[in-house]
């Protein structure tokens, strides 16, 4: 836990980094008191940003799990003993601008499945996934 904080205070702490470097050039050239007023925007951006990712995480850990992946690999989520337990569920694609998510079949779900993740809760699972993933955006193959 205290390692994912770190994780997040760095990623804040770089994109405060990367975002300084043009406010500098604009102070350099415009009034103070116009770089006064772009120092406070800057820094209720910041502060905004991170309230969310703080308010967002709760909210996750409320609802007890999420979908979280890189790129079209989605991986299901479950926080249980104080930790984010998960499993792969499957990939989303694109085809003639229609998005498609293709759950893993159910040998592959077998294979990967991690702990407390069984067979008889693919379809509570899935109904999940379904929920972030909706119907009117996207098509779904294996689901059954």
């Amino acid at each position: 836990m205290r390692l994912k904080r770190k994780a997040f205070y760095a990623r804040i702490g770089m994109a405060c980094f990367c975002l300084t470097l043009p406010c500098l050039f604009i102070v350099s050239t415009v009034s103070f008191s116009a770089a006064a007023a772009l120092g406070v925007v800057y820094i209720l951006f910041i502060s905004l940003v991170a309230v969310y990712a703080r308010l967002r995480a709760r909210r996750q850990r409320k609802r007890g799990w999420r979908i979280f992946g890189h790129s079209s690999s989605k991986c299901y989520l479950e926080w249980r003993d104080g930790k984010w337990r998960g499993l792969n569920v499957g990939h989303v694609k694109q085809h003639n601008r229609q998005k498609i998510f293709v759950f893993n079949t159910h040998e592959k779900w077998m294979e990967d499945q991690g702990d407390a993740m069984t067979d008889h809760r693919r379809a509570e699972i899935i109904a999940k996934v379904k929920t972030e993933f909706p119907p009117s955006r996207y098509t779904y193959r294996n689901d059954a």
